[in-house]
């Protein structure tokens, strides 16, 4: 089967918002990254609300009905697709809980798979996608989930700051814009090298720009995330790690795993770093 099209991606997504404009919000309520259901319903059903998988898939994310009770009756399930995308959106956080999976993409294979399998592979040193279908269930998404922020945004070209992040994912979740400068290159440079050797699942930005009437710039006016310079993130990487992709600042959690990186102007270039306690 040839890749879908970002053409293809985008009538899909003018007819998804059309149809369920709430989408988004139920991705907001459970804290997945932008765009993720859109990705996965695309993956599933191409958003369509449909019974698919031989009979045993539902709705527009395709919950199995072997695996899972359908609430109600199938009919009933089919005539409330913003109970189907809770549904996915909470399956995905708890397959996160239960991999305890830094990013999302361990999460999303075991949508499909289930966790034992990915789990399975984890422990036989294989990538987690060898056992989903096709192979490739958890990039696909990830590749469709970028797609689709393009698209939102304006097209899809010219929206992403660089090979893997795009401006949704740093835009200031108080006004929803960008840096007046931009976001810095070499904050992007680095989280690129960062996501190449620690995050294969993909690297979420948790939070990017802040801009200063943003809650946590009123409690911290000096953050870097003010300046458009850092970026918090899934505790993978230790301070070492993070020192060798370049990062300046360096923020750790009390388990010493790196939650935000910047690109602060430091003493001969030498990365400084910190506890972060979500105000840096």
């Amino acid at each position: 089967m040839p890749p879908i099209t970002d053409d293809q991606l985008a009538a899909q997504y003018r007819r998804a918002v059309a149809e369920w404009p709430w989408i988004g919000a139920v991705e907001r309520a459970h804290r997945l990254p932008p765009m993720l259901l859109f990705a996965l319903g695309s993956r599933e059903t191409n958003l369509r609300n449909v019974t698919g998988d031989g009979g045993h898939g539902h709705g527009i994310w395709q919950r199995d009905d072997r695996s899972w009770t359908i609430p109600r009756s199938v009919a009933w399930y089919l005539e409330h697709p913003r109970q189907q995308a809770e549904d996915a959106a909470a399956l995905l956080v708890s397959l996160r809980s239960q991999l305890h999976d830094p990013g999302w993409g361990l999460a999303v294979a075991a949508y499909n798979a289930g966790a034992a399998a990915v789990r399975g592979a984890l422990g036989r040193g294989v990538r987690p996608d060898h056992v989903t279908t096709g192979g490739d269930y958890s990039a696909d998404v990830e590749r469709r989930r970028l797609a689709f922020i393009r698209i939102a945004e304006g097209g899809v070209v010219g929206t992403m700051l660089s090979a893997h992040f795009a401006t949704g994912e740093f835009a200031c979740r108080h006004c929803g814009k960008l840096p007046p400068g931009g976001v810095s290159r070499s904050l992007l440079a680095a989280l690129e090298v960062a996501r190449s050797r620690h995050y294969p699942g993909g690297l979420p930005v948790a939070s990017g720009y802040r801009c200063p009437e943003h809650r946590l710039s009123l409690a911290s006016p000096r953050s870097r995330h003010v300046r458009g310079d850092a970026a918090d993130i899934p505790p993978v990487m230790t301070v070492p790690q993070a020192k060798a992709c370049g990062f300046r600042g360096i923020g750790f959690n009390t388990h010493g795993m790196v939650v935000h990186v910047d690109m602060r102007p430091t003493l001969l270039g030498r990365a400084v770093t910190f506890p972060d306690a979500g105000t840096a």
